[in-house]
């Protein structure tokens, strides 16, 4: 198994470029950057990562307060700017990928000001692009949280979700009350006829 250290939570009361050192000592096999290195002298950032050994995985697009701006309508200009800057980087230090932040609104526009800036920001390169839902209790405001859809199967042997090692008995009410709404999809593989495997859901519905 491989690790990657996210250097915006870990080691937090060290200057960015030591981060990345401690990384390397602490055993990490890779790197994920917020937007800390887009602040960086080119070489001292390149110093420290030639140093370390250690291959970037990813990193975010401008954050700031609103934490990005490509789904806040009427931003569309600087999201560009913040994209351009951070594919920039992402091809001086080998990224992977970059996570394209949509920023805090509650705007009618905002989703189509993000789909529009992500059909946009695909046209420009081949990185991968990633999106990451954010919840409202670790971050209020944030514009992608919603989650579409559950799908639940018992873990590790993907049979009935009422055994296992997951408390779905717990999790799904309490998926219930942070705000999902939709139905649970049934994703299992049963260990006998479907039938004689259904006690669940008599208890749960």
């Amino acid at each position: 198994m491989r690790f990657s250290a996210n250097t915006g939570f870990l080691w937090k009361e060290l200057p960015f470029l030591e981060r990345i050192a401690r990384a390397a000592s602490a055993g990490f096999h890779a790197l994920e950057f917020h937007d800390e290195a887009q602040g960086e002298e080119s070489g001292a950032l390149s110093d420290a990562l030639g140093q370390a050994g250690l291959q970037v995985l990813g990193l975010n697009t401008r954050m700031g307060e609103p934490v990005g701006c490509a789904a806040i309508p009427g931003a569309g200009d600087q999201a560009r700017r913040d994209f351009d800057a951070a594919l920039a980087l992402a091809e001086r230090v080998d990224a992977a990928a970059i996570h394209v932040t949509a920023g805090k609104t509650a705007e009618p526009g905002a989703r189509d000001a993000y789909l529009a800036h992500l059909d946009w920001a695909g046209q420009q390169t081949t990185h991968t692009l990633l999106i990451e839902p954010i919840c409202r209790a670790a971050m209020p405001g944030y514009f992608l949280h919603i989650v579409g859809h559950v799908q639940i199967a018992s873990a590790p042997e993907r049979a009935e979700p009422d055994v296992g090692d997951l408390d779905y008995a717990s999790l799904l009410p309490a998926l219930i009350a942070e705000g999902y709404d939709g139905a649970f999809g049934c994703e299992y593989r049963a260990r006998g006829p479907v039938e004689d495997g259904l006690g669940w859901l008599r208890a749960w519905s």
